[in-house]
């Protein structure tokens, strides 16, 4: 296994564009470490910097201790599986597989070997004389897989490996890749735009915007202790619900007034212990399912008006509207609403997410 050290990388492009900006992260030797953000962010950049694919502008690239900025590709024995696949067409399954084996010139019974045992833990035993043409996208990315596996690489690499299939089939091959590294355990560096997928797989998160790391912490920390306003709001699916609003201490006990007319009330040890002064200006965050439905009205509670709803199965997203945008309420199937409702919600102090005026987090009370 080996450790994957990130230092102060930068990726400048002719004109001055700046795709990564000072980044550092460690894989640590057996980690599935996921970068996520949107479209843009860096994180393939990243990944093929990693690779040898991309030079790096600045900054040091390690394999444990080796500085690797000036390998070459062959040179850093990395497996990398892409989104597209990037199978050779003229050749059969067998073939794909065998290929870094072939170019490295392996005895071919040592290769057969390698390979049907390769396919068979894939599920391929059965298609190996197939081309990539006649196989379901399900299937391709298996034969890209078992050609980064029968590598025995330091390091996996995922570029978006999932993006082209359908739902079932990425829910099933997020499953497979999970049981490969543990049957491995090869670090692996994983990127993706899906928080989803990110939640679920990774043993650590690094999330980017802009090219700039925003935080890095496993994907429970991310998702109660967001370090900043993007990162909540990227992170959960519906995303975060937020309110702008000031600090308002009265008999000791901590509100938040929003500008919506709407009071939330703040866990009673957050002026005391200094988190928070009378009358600052913040920002709350209330995930979908901290909200409790209320039958009478009271100042603690939001008093809203549902303007859409999305039944998806062991659940429902009743979706409404404030004065600053849409909100969404996360609730049980039981619960029988229809557009145009008006319905009392209270939020639950013990879920609240508090950011300063630049976006900062302040504290979060899960």
């Amino acid at each position: 296994m080996t450790k994957v050290t990130f230092q102060n990388v930068s990726k400048t492009y002719p004109k001055g564009i700046e795709a990564v900006k000072q980044v550092s992260f460690e894989a640590a030797k057996g980690d599935l470490l996921v970068l996520v953000g949107p479209s843009g962010c860096g994180k393939s950049t990243i990944l093929r910097m990693i690779a040898g694919l991309e030079d790096i502008s600045s900054g040091r690239l390690y394999f444990d201790s080796e500085l690797m900025n000036d390998k070459l590709p062959r040179q850093r024995d990395v497996g990398m599986v892409f989104q597209n696949y990037a199978l050779y067409p003229h050749l059969t399954v067998f073939e794909n597989i065998a290929f870094p084996l072939t170019i490295k010139k392996i005895a071919k019974k040592e290769i057969k070997k390698l390979v049907e045992e390769t396919a068979k833990m894939l599920g391929l035993d059965d298609l190996l004389s197939r081309k990539p043409k006649h196989l379901s996208g399900g299937q391709r990315q298996r034969v890209a897989l078992g050609r980064a596996i029968i590598k025995k690489p330091r390091v996996f690499l995922f570029d978006e490996p999932l993006s082209n299939l359908d739902a079932i089939l990425r829910v099933q091959m997020r499953s497979e890749i999970q049981n490969l590294h543990r049957k491995f355990g090869t670090t692996s560096i994983y990127v993706t735009h899906d928080q989803v997928e990110a939640m679920t797989m990774g043993s650590k998160l690094v999330v980017l915007n802009h090219g700039i790391v925003q935080q890095i912490d496993t994907p429970e920390e991310v998702y109660q202790n967001p370090a900043n306003l993007f990162v909540a709001g990227f992170i959960g699916s519906p995303r975060m619900n937020f309110f702008e609003g000031a600090i308002s201490i009265r008999k000791g006990v901590s509100f938040v007034e929003s500008g919506t007319g709407n009071s939330f009330k703040l866990p009673n040890d957050m002026a005391a212990a200094g988190y928070v002064g009378n009358s600052q200006a913040v920002t709350i965050g209330i995930r979908p399912e901290s909200f409790t439905l209320e039958k009478n009205i009271s100042r603690q509670e939001i008093f809203v008006k549902i303007t859409n709803i999305e039944y998806v199965g062991n659940e429902i997203f009743c979706y409404f509207r404030t004065n600053e945008s849409n909100k969404c309420l996360r609730c049980s199937p039981d619960m029988k609403f229809e557009i145009g409702d008006e319905v009392a919600l209270k939020a639950d102090p013990g879920k609240i997410t508090i950011f300063d005026g630049k976006g900062d987090l302040i504290r979060s009370t899960y």
